[in-house]
């Protein structure tokens, strides 16, 4: 990774960071994943496997550290890890273009969603379908965040 695309990725990640810290709960103390979306965009931005799961492990970590979902550590790393991969191949083997990264955003969200639910609450199907709402308005918000950001990225760049 050049040095350019690492401050690029750290500063997405920092910029998720401190949305995900601001962002207000919306169903049962459960908070959107902003910085799910950045590390989407840092994966766009530079799609490679190493770099992707250093991204995802990174993302999960700072998810994991700022959670008020129980066992939210363990649950935002695994979820991120997964869904990096998930998003990186599908990246990967598709064309890049705004529709795709839409879809994919959305996807993505919704795996990551769906895994760090289960994954924290354990099996426990009436929490997970509870806390659903959550992760359908989050993959939707995402879905239109992500490609708005990633113009705004890609002018500073040509910019710069």
């Amino acid at each position: 990774m050049n040095t350019k695309k690492l401050v690029t990725a750290s500063v997405l990640l920092a910029l998720g960071f401190i949305l995900h810290i601001i962002a207000p709960p919306l169903i049962m103390g459960i908070k959107p994943d902003f910085l799910l979306a950045m590390m989407f965009l840092a994966i766009f931005i530079n799609p490679d496997i190493k770099n992707a799961m250093i991204i995802s492990i990174a993302a999960g970590i700072l998810t994991g550290i700022t959670t008020t979902l129980p066992n939210g550590l363990l649950a935002n790393l695994i979820d991120k890890i997964i869904t990096g991969f998930i998003v990186y191949n599908l990246t990967k083997f598709t064309k890049f273009n705004f529709l795709n990264m839409i879809i994919i955003s959305i996807i993505g969200t919704y795996i990551s969603g769906t895994l760090c639910l289960l994954v924290a609450f354990l099996g426990d199907f009436t929490m997970y379908f509870a806390n659903l709402p959550v992760v359908i308005i989050t993959a939707l918000l995402n879905g239109f965040i992500v490609p708005f950001i990633y113009k705004l990225e890609k002018t500073a760049i040509k910019k710069s």
